[in-house]
């Protein structure tokens, strides 16, 4: 039982880091973009 357990909490925890992963690159893309964007507007 606690051994299902350990592993479902695994499983969980890669998922949320794939996540967070996937949620970090996109927040850069975002920043690069908006920081394009800023540069755009000054020229």
């Amino acid at each position: 039982m606690s051994l299902l357990l350990v592993s479902f909490s695994k499983s969980f925890h890669n998922k949320i880091k794939k996540l967070l992963e996937s949620n970090r690159h996109s927040g850069i893309l975002l920043w690069l973009s908006s920081d394009l964007d800023r540069q755009n507007n000054l020229i």
